[in-house]
């Protein structure tokens, strides 16, 4: 996605507040705001009113080409120094032509310094935008602040304010070709290392509705023979390895390794367990669009043998890791174990863009009586970063677990839970030790007390930049604030009279990123049902409880993974099409089939038995029986016991399986359109045929992207409830039986 950044501001003023009376603060040397060069606009007075004059900044200079499409702003700003401020109750917007316009983002602002960001790549701050309104010269921002004591010290400092413009071409744009390139880059525990060679493989995938990802196939055009003759790396008289300033290893002369076993101590470019990303560079993304990212899971290469001069590579898209966790309630309960939160500083934890180079921290702490089972740490963090926090099972003992999550704490102190995947068994009254580090190429402040406050442990730090004597782990005279919290085995979660996918799947998903989950979502990607459920999984890996989900939504719900973002979309399908593909531009022909194979339109139901007697129910649509004959289907289900459940299972099938079937691919050229914005789930119209063709809208149920085109197979739209059937759902009570108790022994 191409994104463009303007840190001056051409015009910058002040003007007063229009949200009091009571505003007389005005701004000085307002003009610090055009660069990020330590130059401040101040606000200050001795009386606190109730709020500063409103700072606006305007003239960007964007030149944003007319047939774009704005996707998200971002507008960020720096504080170099605050006393008694806020902006909770003030001012964050953007203008168009000089107005306030869309939602008002104050609210995340707290008395501390900092860069604040508010927005975002898809965040619209509530309202449209055209490339001409950006490029207006009086697009710009709105600020103002507020008092949050009383006092006679309120002061401010800004030292600059940025607007980014995230936004792509128009998938109207219709050029005669439209040639792509591939970048494939590999990373290993988040290190980048390089971009796989001689890719001669053509790059595609096909994911299918309701599906939870994807694989792609990477050939590249080089001998492993090459990893023979690796070159020897330079190392000092102690054996630590030589490394530039740029923070790259130095080898002798020979090649370096490409392909090596994913237990390697050393890094290769080619191994199992490493991560692959594939950029997308074209006239639609010139600055490059992600499209797929995801792990290696098989390699494959000849040795020895000339004619085989080629490594092949499966990489399976993150989706698959919702297969590997068990859905848990959330939030899931801890019970704090040792805590110690005193704190008094920070200390920055870094480490290069090579992984070669760091600074870390750790510490030591003793495991309470009757305490078997490690859940959870608790830690202080300010800024930006994806951390790691690893278990050992002492100080110089082996790890037991880690977990990596992203922190974004926007420029204040915040607590964060680090959840373990499974409970780690520990000991009572043993000494355990755990360390927190950074991915490459990032930094985070974590908070610490500067004196001893906790007994039974000791803050430790470890710095490393490439030489000899360094990485050990060095005792300080501190505590880091952290929380470490105990769990009982469970993998039962139960909920009651809930909304099943805001209120059932959210919470998994929630306790599924605690534990380091790949797979998220964000504030629009999942869709309420509007139902009030009951259910319990039980031994359900998160994959399962999203099926389940699923189940319990209305006719017209699907989900899938986004393969670039790792965003899980849970979403009710649009009557309206998202595309019209037009014949004689988009395609030229398509063939339909309209199928009655798999009309069912009799069900004959088998519940458990209550009494003696069998709960049988018999389901039917007599319209469908006179169209195309009685298509009779049987089921049984014995953990279905009342007439509401099996009514609802009954109606379901009935309203899914009654009508004819429609389907159709179609093959979409990437000169007609941007053929990487089509996803499963989205609908389709068609235009040009015939009047019966015109009128259908149907729904993307699998896409099969190619470089130059996109094969999409078209089905009917999923069938919505009647409001009867709405109300049968918001009494039904889905609960799943199973013999399982609620923890493993």
């Amino acid at each position: 996605m191409a994104k463009t950044a303007f840190t001056a501001l051409k015009y910058p003023t002040t003007t007063t507040t229009a949200n009091g009376a009571g505003s007389s603060g005005s701004w000085a040397n307002p003009a610090n705001i055009f660069l990020d060069d330590g130059s401040n606009a101040t606000a200050s007075f001795l009386a606190p009113p109730n709020y500063t004059f409103e700072l606006n900044g305007a003239g960007f200079g964007h030149n944003i080409p007319s047939n774009a499409i704005i996707d998200g702003i971002t507008l960020e700003y720096e504080v170099i120094s605050a006393n008694r401020w806020s902006e909770a109750n003030g001012t964050v917007r953007l203008k168009k032509a000089g107005t306030n316009v869309g939602v008002n983002k104050a609210g995340a602002g707290l008395a501390s310094s900092g860069v604040w960001s508010y927005g975002g790549a898809s965040d619209l701050w509530g309202t449209t935008w055209t490339p001409a309104e950006i490029n207006h010269a009086l697009f710009g921002f709105g600020f103002d602040a507020t008092y949050t004591s009383s006092g006679n010290d309120f002061n401010i400092a800004i030292d600059f304010f940025r607007i980014t413009i995230h936004w792509h071409y128009s998938t109207d744009v219709s050029p005669t070709d439209v040639p792509k390139r591939y970048i494939y880059k590999a990373f290993n525990k988040g290190v980048y290392l390089g971009n796989l060679p001689k890719v001669t493989s053509k790059f595609g995938y096909a994911y299918d509705i309701n599906s939870i990802g994807s694989s792609i196939n990477i050939e590249c055009g080089v001998s492993a023979d090459v990893s023979k003759l690796p070159g020897d790396r330079l190392v000092t008289e102690a054996g630590d390895p030589i490394i530039t300033e740029a923070g790259d290893y130095i080898y002798t002369e020979g090649q370096s390794p490409i392909i090596g076993a994913g237990n390697s101590v050393d890094p290769y470019l080619v191994q199992n367990g490493n991560r692959i990303e594939v950029w997308e560079y074209s006239y639609y993304y010139p600055n490059g669009k992600l499209m797929f990212k995801g792990q290696v899971n098989r390699v494959e290469a000849g040795f020895g043998d000339p004619s085989d001069n080629k490594i092949r590579l499966m990489v399976i898209s993150d989706g698959l890791d919702l297969a590997n966790y068990i859905a848990r309630g959330a939030p899931f309960n801890y019970t704090a174990d040792v805590t110690q939160t005193t704190e008094n500083t920070n200390i920055v934890i870094t480490q290069d863009s090579k992984g070669a180079g760091w600074n870390r921290a750790g510490q030591t702490w003793l495991v309470g009586a009757g305490v078997t089972k490690l859940g959870s740490i608790k830690l202080l963090f300010r800024d930006n970063a994806d951390v790691t926090v690893t278990v050992y099972d002492g100080l110089t003992g082996s790890a037991l677990a880690s977990v990596t999550q992203g922190v974004y704490t926007g420029g204040a102190a915040w607590i964060v839970e680090f959840a373990f995947s499974t409970l780690i068994p520990v000991t009572p009254g043993n000494t355990y030790f755990f360390t927190v580090s950074v991915g490459a190429g990032q930094s985070i402040r974590l908070y610490y007390s500067s004196t001893s406050v906790y007994a039974n442990g000791v803050m430790y730090t470890s710095s490393f930049a490439g030489g000899s004597g360094g990485g050990a782990y060095i005792a300080g005279t501190g505590d880091l604030y952290f929380i470490a919290s105990a769990g009982l085995p469970t993998t039962t979660a139960t909920y009651t009279s809930k909304d099943p996918s805001t209120q059932m799947l959210k919470p998994i998903i929630d306790d599924y990123i605690l534990r380091g989950g790949l797979i998220n979502y964000s504030a629009s990607s999942v869709d309420t049902t509007a139902l009030s459920l009951t259910a319990t999984f039980n031994t359900e890996t998160v994959y399962d409880a999203l099926k389940k989900v699923l189940a319990l939504a209305p006719s017209g719900y699907y989900f899938y993974i986004d393969l670039a973002t790792d965003v899980l979309y849970f979403k009710n399908t649009l009557t309206t099409p998202s595309y019209k593909l037009i014949k004689g531009r988009h395609l030229n022909k398509l063939n339909l089939i309209l199928s009655i194979e798999n009309v069912k339109n009799n069900l004959l139901f088998s519940g458990a038995e209550t009494a003696g007697v069998n709960l049988y129910k018999e389901y039917a649509d007599q319209t469908s029986k006179t169209n195309f004959g009685i298509r009779l289907e049987r089921k049984s289900d014995n953990r279905v016991s009342v007439n509401a459940t099996a009514d609802a299972i009954g109606n379901s099938f009935i309203a899914e399986n009654k009508d004819e079937y429609q389907e159709t691919t179609v093959t979409v050229l990437a000169k007609t359109m941007d053929i990487t914005e089509f996803r499963p789930g989205q609908t389709v119209g068609i235009r040009g045929f015939n009047y019966f063709v015109d009128q259908l809208t149907l729904q993307i149920v699998r896409v099969e992207y190619l470089s130059d085109s996109v094969n999409l197979t078209l089905g009917n739209l999923p069938l919505r409830f009647t409001d009867e059937y709405e109300k049968i759902m918001r009494g039904l009570v889905a609960q799943q039986t199973v013999a399982n108790p609620s923890a493993p022994s």
